[in-house]
C-alpha cells in the first residue's frame, strides 16, 4: 500500500508572558509573523539599482487572543482583565510554539494593540503586535 500526503505543522498551544503583566490566560487563536529588514537601494549613474543594503533584520508578529479565564475561578471579570494592552516596551516571552524561532524572550511590545468587538455573539479579540531584531545583524551589502 502506498501512503502519501503532506506534512503539516499546526498549533498555537504555547505560552505568552509579558513583563509587567500577570500571565495571560487568554486563548491564543493565531499568530501571524513577517521577516523584515530596512532596505536602501543604491543606483548607478543611469538610475538603475545596483546594490541593496539591508540592516535591522528582524521579525514582527501579531498574537491574536480571545480574552478568557482558564483558571479554576473561570470568571468573566478575570477574562475581561485579560483584554488590556501590556505596558509599552514590555519584554515578551514566547514558549512552547511549534516554530522554534518564535520561542524566546527577545520579543518586545512597542504599542499598537487593537481590540475587535462586534454586535454578534463573537468573543472580543485582542491583537498584540510584538517584534524583535536579530541582535548580531550588521548591515550587509548584496550586489544585485
Amino acid at each position: 500500500m502506498l501512503v502519501s500526503g503532506t506534512a503539516v505543522v499546526t498549533g498555537t498551544n504555547g505560552t505568552i508572558v509579558f513583563s509587567g503583566v500577570a500571565t495571560y490566560t487568554s486563548l491564543t487563536q493565531s499568530i501571524s509573523a513577517t521577516h523584515e529588514a530596512e532596505k536602501a537601494l543604491v543606483k548607478d549613474a543611469n538610475g538603475n539599482d545596483t546594490t541593496v543594503v539591508c540592516c535591522n533584520e528582524g521579525y514582527k508578529a501579531t498574537i491574536h487572543l480571545v480574552p478568557a479565564d482558564n483558571t479554576a475561578a473561570n470568571s468573566v471579570a478575570n477574562a475581561v482583565a485579560q483584554a488590556v494592552a501590556p505596558p509599552l516596551a514590555s519584554r515578551v516571552t514566547l514558549a512552547g510554539f511549534v516554530l522554534p524561532w518564535l520561542n524566546g524572550d527577545t520579543w518586545v511590545y512597542l504599542g499598537g494593540a487593537t481590540f475587535d468587538l462586534d454586535n454578534n455573539s463573537n468573543p472580543v479579540r485582542v491583537n498584540l503586535p510584538i517584534e524583535y531584531r536579530v541582535a548580531n545583524d550588521l548591515s550587509r551589502v548584496v550586489n544585485v
